[in-house]
């Protein structure tokens, strides 16, 4: 095992191109580390960085307490499980599992003794004589992750693993990837683009947007504190409403503006102002969807809006709403259980004042 430590890392592309900035993370021995954003802001470099197959143009990268910049893969130890299988197609399963041991010249009997635990890790051994187009897609998945671990890694690097699966079958090789990583205790540093992989598989979080490092953090702590607004969007599902308000500071908190319609904040664990002295009179202001309420009329934090778009999920309803009076302000609603609702019909609703965030920066 081995702990990884980017110290001031970028990376800038003969194009002009600047893909990271100034990275700074460290990730724990045994610790499962997962790298989201968007596509584009920069993750799959980050890991290839890692792996030694890009170099960085400044910054350090230690493995343990070793430099190794200079390093080239092979002697890294880190293994890497790519979005494609990257499977030999003319080879069994365990002619796969032992290839990269015999690229390394070991002894027969240690091949076969590796090969047999990690097929055995992963439940691999009734299919050992298969070869990969008789294996379905997890089983493919399972057979290039044994293929990483049977050289012992320091580091196991998953890029996107799991993109090529049907959904169900995401959900399942997700809980494999989870209890391989808890057996194993290995390393590991795993990117997606989505914040549901991220949320469920991650010891730690790490968000990156356009080569920047937004935050580190557990995934619970991740969302229910976002650092700013791009990571208040981004983590959820449905996303948190975001939306630009007047504002101004009150005795009771901080009063909102959204057309005619008035909402108190109240919660400054929830406030991202830091560098401000005084309340800025216009705020980006968040909401997750689940955190709005259904109200009967007029009260406390509550707007009028139109039912703009009804989603019927079974365990519950998400429904998308334009605000009386300021329609290019949508929010979306996380209702329990299947509610109706017609088209355009107006509905009242309340957005609890120790819920409501506040960032300084414009809407991302």
């Amino acid at each position: 095992m081995a702990r990884v430590r980017l110290e001031g890392v970028s990376k800038r592309f003969p194009d002009g191109t600047l893909a990271l900035d100034r990275i700074d993370l460290a990730v724990e021995d045994g610790e499962l580390l997962v790298v989201v954003g968007p596509s584009g802001c920069g993750k799959s470099t980050l890991l290839r960085i890692v792996a030694g197959l890009e170099e960085a143009t400044e910054g350090k990268l230690f493995l343990d307490q070793e430099l190794v910049n200079d390093w080239p893969p092979q002697r890294r130890n880190v293994a890497m499980v790519f979005q494609e299988y990257a499977l030999y197609p003319f080879l069994t399963v365990r002619d796969n599992l032992a290839f990269p041991l015999r690229m390394r010249r070991l002894r027969r009997t240690e091949i076969q003794e590796r090969v047999q635990r990690v097929a055995k890790l992963l439940e691999l051994e009734a299919l050992l004589d298969r070869y990969p187009r008789e294996l379905s897609g997890g089983q493919r998945q399972r057979v290039a992750m044994g293929r990483a671990l049977v050289r012992d890694p320091s580091v196991s690097l998953l890029d996107e693993p799991l993109s090529n699966l049907d959904a169900k079958l995401r959900v399942t090789v997700r809980a494999e990837i989870a209890s391989i990583q808890e057996r194993t205790r290995t390393t590991m540093i795993y990117v997606t683009h989505d914040q549901t992989e991220a949320m469920t598989l991650g010891h730690r979080v790490a968000v990156l947007d356009r080569g920047r490092l937004q935050q580190v953090e557990r995934p619970a702590e991740l969302y229910e504190n976002p650092a700013n607004a791009f990571v208040a969007g981004f983590i959820g599902n449905p996303p948190m409403n975001l939306f630009a308000a007047h504002a101004e500071g009150s005795a009771e908190g901080v009063c909102l503006r959204i057309g005619p319609h008035r909402l108190l904040a109240n919660a400054p664990r929830h406030w991202r102002l830091a560098g401000h002295e005084d309340i800025p009179p216009t705020l980006t202001v968040g909401i997750r969807p689940e955190h709005l309420e259904l109200a009967s009329g007029p009260g406390a934090n509550t707007v009028e809006a139109l039912a703009v778009h009804v989603e019927h999920l079974g365990h519950e309803t998400l429904l998308y709403a334009a605000i009386r009076g300021e329609l290019s302000v949508r929010w979306v609603a996380r209702l329990p259980g299947m509610q109706n609702f017609a088209k355009d019909a107006p509905v009242w609703l309340r957005a609890p004042a120790a819920r409501i965030y506040l960032f300084a920066e414009p809407v991302p």
